[in-house]
């Protein structure tokens, strides 16, 4: 019987209670392996987070270990769009590193900015002005997670132990020769670019100085600039009063008409010369300085820089006119003749045709493509492509019979007014040579797109038609809407060419600004084409006309007084741009020369544009050849290839104050240094930095006259020849080479990876290297030094980053080095502290790298 219970009770589960049973824990499993998941997951989150704040944290602590004058600031920096706003960081200094930590791929990147107190915020500056004695460090590192892009960040700063605080105060109030108060005059040490102000309504202003002596200037745009008679002394706690009294710039107006030569017109239409059927013409001119191709290559094909013709009746049906060539081309300044005869009688004299048109398929002959007494028009496109060059069109002043569409720019000749029979035998029509009426001897060029407004009918023919044989300069054109009008003068702004209308009712392009008195340059562009007038004299409270008979070059014709032609620019380049100071102010009256004998100057906004020889050219602002503005260093851009009639713009200029201090690092064995920092001094305070190149050459900028200490800023533990150099500089705009630097005991580097059973140690560890062997090294050696460089032994230290690697900057020595390093590892919450070491490592000359690996 108790076997029975047993094996009744062995039997256990029914297979429904097994089901259910195993579904029970299905679900717990479940639930658990879940729960594991997300723990896992939100584990792996905090890991990468921790990480990356360890290596932001670890590039900071690296970089406050340099010292200041050795921290670059970011000069070429890359924006890296995958954030918004986009994260910008160093790409010369300090490029991105990729490190692989705890399996996940960071890139970490860096940036160096001046900074400055804005209030009770922190802003920076860009890398062009002076040194503010303040940079910031950004260090940011980017991780993917989950395919999202993530990033922490991390700010620091570190200040110029040398800086003074400003402490002394500069006040007072600008005003007009007549005592009026002028707001928004801008107040500066010229000395310091970043000490200024701006006066308020009432022509006050007040900013903090440095104590010292320096030069101090007030300027407003409409005004000539005011400097102090030497230097200003400004003391510690005190208030320094200096007021300015400015003279206003004398002025006058100037003004013209601008017109755009750029494109073959049709000048004259005749149907019929006389009642009996005769010669049938169409006159071309160019108005442009180059010659044009008006060819093909048979009667029955174009070639692809030709030109072609339609001959639309009133109902816009167009004709194709096919070509005999004579000439194929149509010179600069010159006509072009297009007949169904080989000769032209007409207003009295004989021509010979450049081209003629003889349509076999018609039943006139000579073939005729206008229709006397109809409305009709001519016009002229490019091949290929089929764009329109000019045309023409004439109306009949009945129905059906207006001009046609595809012949007729704005309104037909004769529309409302005239030519109500269309055009007829002896009649022509002829474009004016200006506004309103022709002149023999002026070219034929007036177009304002307006036909009824660009032709005049004659009746009979007075006008002699003409061929390639006659030149005529031209006097107008297409009215030059649009174009930019600029005088290199202390006072004017950019003036733009607006349409106007004239007394006989024709567009004109015209333009009027108040430049200041003196003699000065224009220079007009639109799109490519240019003209430049020189020696343009402005008077006070006198309007002047440009060109005249006094500017070079003077008026096209006499009785063309204030008309300039804007022509093909087969000669020039055309660069435009802008002119700053290292705050971002405009800088007016600063020429600008591309060292060929071109240049002009900037005007009030600090704005250029300047007709230039082509090929190679190296643009200059500020070029030092007697008529450099002795305040500002000068700037040249690389070379670049100008091409002809091309317009480059945005050739900016930023231009430092004063002169140049060149110098020069190299070892001891003379070469050349890079990235080693020369600093320069003024009654103790440093005024300027800057590093060595990659040939070893510094240059100190935006220097004033005075007396300077220019000094290498090295390692405590280097040695220097000479440890100082004096340099006077009598004159700014000028440059100085001083001596050179040597370097006779520089800095090496002791570098090397940390390991325990083989893997990289990422939690840090302490490494050390002396030229003595330590007593103890069961523990870190209490280290203190004599300060300078006198410390005997010299010890250096540094702690190995998340990778395991570690570099020691030492100086350089032919007493080997000893080598120790110690790795605190935990068993529970109890540290303990294991010792490497020595390890011989010599590196006896500056730049030399000595690798030495610790392992555990």
């Amino acid at each position: 019987m108790e076997l029975e219970r047993f094996v009744c009770n062995k039997k256990g589960l029914t297979l429904a209670e097994l089901m259910v049973t195993t579904f029970i824990l299905s679900v717990v499993v479940l639930a658990a392996m879940g729960s594991y998941r997300y723990i896992s997951t939100s584990s792996m989150l905090s890991k990468s987070r921790t990480l990356a704040s360890n290596l932001e944290q670890e590039q900071i602590e690296k970089l406050k270990n340099i010292t200041y004058y050795s921290l670059l600031v970011t000069t070429s920096a890359y924006s890296d769009t995958r954030f918004y706003p986009p994260l910008s960081y160093d790409t010369g200094n300090y490029p991105a590193q990729t490190i692989v930590e705890g399996g996940v791929s960071f890139t970490r990147g860096t940036r160096i900015d001046f900074a400055y107190k804005n209030g009770s915020q922190i802003s920076t500056a860009p890398w062009t002005t002076d040194d503010t004695a303040l940079k910031q460090i950004t260090t940011y590192v980017i991780w993917n997670e989950n395919n999202v892009w993530k990033y922490v960040s991390m700010q620091n700063l570190i200040a110029n132990p040398a800086a003074s605080e400003l402490s002394a105060t500069a006040s007072g109030q600008v005003t007009d020769t007549g005592g009026v108060a002028i707001a928004g005059a801008l107040v500066q040490i010229l000395d310091n670019p970043n000490w200024f102000a701006y006066t308020d309504t009432g022509g006050n202003y007040q900013f903090s100085v440095s104590p010292g002596s320096y030069t101090v200037q007030a300027s407003s745009t409409g005004y000539y600039p005011s400097t102090t008679n030497g230097y200003q002394t400004f003391t510690s706690g005190v208030t320094t009063p200096i007021n300015f009294a400015l003279g206003a710039v004398a002025s006058g107006t100037v003004s013209g008409m601008v017109y755009s030569d750029d494109h073959l017109v049709i000048s004259q239409v005749v149907a019929s010369t006389d009642t009996g059927g005769g010669s049938e013409y169409i006159e071309l001119y160019n108005p442009t300085t180059a010659a044009i191709n008006i060819g093909y290559n048979t009667a029955t094909y174009w070639s692809p820089a030709g030109k072609y013709f339609f001959a639309y009746d009133h109902n816009n049906s167009g004709t194709l006119l096919w070509l005999t060539l004579i000439s194929t081309y149509v010179p600069a300044n010159s006509y072009y003749l297009i007949a169904n005869t080989t000769t032209v009688n007409a207003g009295g004299i004989r021509v010979t045709a450049d081209a003629v048109y003889n349509n076999s398929f018609l039943s006139l002959a000579p073939s005729h493509v206008m229709d006397l007494g109809d409305a009709g028009g001519i016009a002229m496109y490019n091949w290929p492509g089929g764009t329109t060059v000019d045309r023409v069109g004439w109306t009949k002043n009945s129905s059906g019979h207006g001009s046609p569409g595809s012949a007729t720019e704005s309104f037909g000749i004769g529309s409302g007014n005239g030519a109500s029979a269309g055009i007829n035998a002896g009649e022509q029509f002829i474009r004016s040579s200006r506004p309103g009426g022709y002149s023999t001897g002026q070219g034929r060029a007036y177009d304002s797109d307006d036909n009824n407004k660009d032709f005049l009918d004659l009746n009979p023919i007075t006008a002699s038609p003409h061929n390639t044989s006659t030149s005529e300069l031209p006097v107008s054109g297409t009215p030059a809407t649009g174009a930019t009008v600029n005088m290199n003068d202390i006072l004017s702004n950019i003036a733009t060419c607006t349409d106007t209308t004239v007394s006989s009712g024709q567009r004109v392009c015209s333009y009027s600004l108040i430049a200041a008195t003196g003699t000065w340059t224009m220079d007009i562009t639109l799109n490519g084409l240019a003209a430049q007038v020189q020696n343009v004299v402005m008077q006070a409270s006198v309007s002047t006309t440009v060109p005249n008979g006094s500017t070079v070059p003077t008026w096209t014709s006499v009785g063309m007084s204030s008309t300039t032609l804007l022509r093909s620019t087969t000669d020039f380049a055309i660069v435009t741009g802008y002119i700053y100071n290292g705050t971002g102010g405009a800088l007016p009256s600063i020429k600008v020369s591309d060292g060929n004998g071109h240049s002009t100057q900037s005007s009030s906004t600090g704005f250029f544009s300047l007709l230039t020889s082509t090929g190679a050219i190296q643009m200059t602002a500020n070029p030092n050849d007697g008529t450099m503005n002795k305040m500002y260093v000068s700037q040249s851009h690389d070379v670049e290839t100008f091409l002809a009639g091309t317009l480059y713009d945005n050739r900016n200029f930023t231009l430092s104050y004063g002169a140049i201090i060149r110098g020069y690092f190299q070892t001891s064995s003379n070469t050349a240094l890079p990235h080693r920092t020369a600093i320069a001094k003024k009654n103790g305070l440093e005024v300027a930095e800057a590093a060595s190149d990659n040939t070893g050459y510094f240059y100190l900028a935006n220097l004033a006259t005075g007396t300077y200490a220019v000094e290498a800023s090295v390692d405590p533990l280097e040695s220097v020849v000479p440890s100082s150099m004096t340099v006077v500089i009598n004159s700014t705009g000028t440059s100085t080479t001083v001596s050179t630097f040597t370097i006779i005991s520089g800095i090496a580097d002791i570098q090397g990876q940390v390991t325990v059973s083989g893997n990289a140690i990422k939690t840090g560890v302490l490494v050390l290297a002396t030229t003595t062997t330590l007593t103890s090294s069961a523990l870190p050696p209490a280290i203190t030094t004599s300060g300078g460089g006198s410390c005997n032994p010299c010890y250096y230290a540094g702690s190995s980053n998340a990778s395991g690697f570690y570099d020691l900057q030492v100086r350089n020595s032919a007493v080997p080095y000893k080598v120790y390093g110690w790795y605190t590892s935990f068993s529970l919450d109890v540290p303990s502290t294991t010792v490497r070491g020595p390890y011989s490592v010599t590196v006896n000359s500056a730049g030399q790298v000595g690798t030495q690996p610790l392992s555990w």
